[in-house]
């Protein structure tokens, strides 16, 4: 039997559930995954007799109904079955740092936080769903509900559902839309920015034992690990990843700098092209469904050894550049917003063409930091195949730098939540994201484009760092979290990455094999690297399933 099928409990005739934890109060269960960082308050203020999370919820739900979703600060998933009532009710966290997946068919319905779950339990995959090609091919993973199985979707984040007598809702209760803007001047902002920052950190590490510190050398996990000496001391430690080769990727010199000054405990991790390939090799072992970030594997290496090394909580930068205007595109973007420019004047392939493109239509021009296809680039690589336009349902009455923060709060950092959420379920390490708080979040989508926008990227950061670090990290050149896995990629498949994208097509004939051919050519030159890549990982992920 599978371990998954021995985790499943079958609530009523038509609803099946696969969950770690779960408590029951009388009549009550609830299935729960959760980090919640406020508990402490809410057990002590409003659940005095609640011994546990679980408990903690349900008398939340209880008392307050699907209101009580507002109070939660954290990161979580669940879902709560009422036997007298025959009334299931479940929600994930806004920005889905937790997953929350269902199957649902002839009116039946299995829920997990895991995909691999789900299929477990019905001993059969389903059919590829390809309208998730759409959303994956321009974002790098689903968005909006859409899995790449027939029948298994996902709510969004901010949402909660409903099933009751066999009727199925979902609503929204946090979508990040709607945020005031608040004129505040600059040093005041960027004090209650710290503010939110200091207390994100506190409720983190209120729930930590022994943590360690991701550390690139940037300004975001150094400010991190800056702000937890300042408050609690003492030595701590940091672990950054290198190379060893194509040293122009490499941050571990930039990481080493900054541990001195920390004066942390630093670990240097390198990973070489063997381990990448063999990571690769396993890539559906760690991950549900395609998920085309190439931080993913240099990742699960570093957090594989973080955990080998003892530690299981890992505190990472994750969600400085959304909050602070951290990516330099966003300035680049900001022109097509303001100035009058013709989409004539661009090659059709180029993001600047499908940035005009949009904004004729009215839809967002900026489609998130990870954009990777655009309409015309999809139109020529898919057969037979009618696009729809992702972004339609990210409009928004934000400001522009407002409204590119939102939609990478909405795309991007679900991406990156995804990706760290499944890696840290393999090596059983959890990720914590101090700038990824909501009340930090949506004080940042507060803020108007004047207040966080005075001089470059990150000028509030930067204004506040300067109690914290020296100039010399403060105004360090972004680098990324980049790798060369294109170059091992080539260097070991060479042209047979072309066979396996178009062995795709011996069941289905979707992609447009001189389209393909193009791009694995310019990524030779070093361009159009992500785009090859995307086709690669969502080709071994349908080769192992349906080949």
């Amino acid at each position: 039997m599978s371990p998954f099928c021995s985790l499943m409990k079958t609530l009523c005739e038509n609803l099946n559930v696969i969950f770690d934890k779960f408590v029951t109060l009388g009549n009550t269960t609830i299935f729960f995954d959760e980090d919640i960082y406020n508990k402490q308050f809410l057990g002590d203020k409003i659940c005095g007799n609640a011994k546990n999370s679980g408990e903690i919820l349900l008398q939340l739900y209880e008392k307050y109904g699907s209101d009580f979703l507002s109070q939660l600060n954290g990161n979580f998933a669940f879902l709560i079955y009422d036997k007298d009532a025959n009334l299931a009710f479940g929600a994930n966290d806004t920005l889905g740092a937790k997953q929350l997946f269902y199957y649902k068919k002839s009116g039946k319905f299995i829920f997990s936080t895991s995909i691999k779950s789900i299929l477990s339990a019905l001993n059969h995959t389903p059919s590829p769903n390809l309208k998730a090609l759409d959303s994956y091919l321009s974002f790098m993973k689903t968005t909006s509900y859409e899995t790449f199985y027939e029948g298994i979707f996902c709510l969004n984040g901010g949402e909660y559902f409903r099933l009751e007598n066999g009727k199925f809702e979902i609503n929204s209760f946090e979508n990040l839309r709607g945020i005031d803007e608040i004129n505040l001047d600059f040093e005041t902002a960027s004090k209650k920015a710290l503010d939110l920052l200091a207390k994100s950190l506190n409720l983190r590490v209120a729930s930590s034992q022994n943590p360690c510190f991701l550390l690139s050398g940037g300004i975001d996990s150094s400010m991190i690990c800056a702000l937890y000496k300042q408050i609690y001391g003492g030595k701590f430690d940091t672990f950054s990843l290198g190379f060893d080769e194509f040293k122009n990727y490499d941050e571990s010199a930039a990481a080493l700098e900054s541990s001195r000054f920390l004066d942390s405990n630093y670990h240097q991790i390198t990973l070489n092209k063997s381990d990448f390939l063999d990571i690769l090799d396993n890539f559906f072992e760690i991950f549900d469904e395609p998920i085309a970030d190439s931080a993913c594997l240099p990742l699960y290496h570093l957090s594989k050894k973080i955990t080998q090394n003892g530690f299981c909580e890992a505190f990472s930068g994750e969600g400085g550049d959304e909050c602070f205007l951290g990516y330099r595109l966003y300035f680049r973007v900001l022109e097509f917003y303001q100035k009058s420019l013709s989409k004539q004047d661009y090659p059709p392939i180029s993001k600047d063409y499908e940035y005009l493109r949009r904004k004729e239509l009215g839809l967002p021009i900026y489609g998130s930091f990870g954009e990777v296809f655009t309409h015309f680039g999809k139109s020529h690589l898919l057969k037979n195949y009618a696009l729809g336009e992702p972004l339609s349902e990210y409009k928004n009455d934000y400001t522009n730098l407002r409204q590119m923060s939102y939609i990478d709060f909405k795309i991007w950092t679900g991406v990156a939540m995804s990706k760290t959420r499944q890696i840290g379920v393999k090596n059983a390490l959890n990720f914590k994201t101090p700038f990824l708080d909501l009340d930090l979040v949506k004080f940042s989508l507060s803020l108007a484009d004047s207040t966080k926008y005075q001089h470059s990227t990150k000028d509030i950061l930067k204004f506040i760092a300067k109690d914290f670090l020296p100039k010399e990290i403060i105004e360090r050149k972004k680098k990324g979290f980049s790798s060369p896995f294109m170059e091992w990629i080539l260097a070991e498949f060479g042209k047979t990455i072309i066979d396996e994208i178009l062995s795709v097509n011996k069941l289905i004939p979707l992609f447009d094999e001189e389209f393909v051919k193009i791009l694995y050519q310019k990524a030779t030159q070093g361009r159009f690297k992500q785009h090859l890549y995307s086709l690669f990982i969502f080709a071994k992920w349908f080769k192992k399933n349906y080949i």
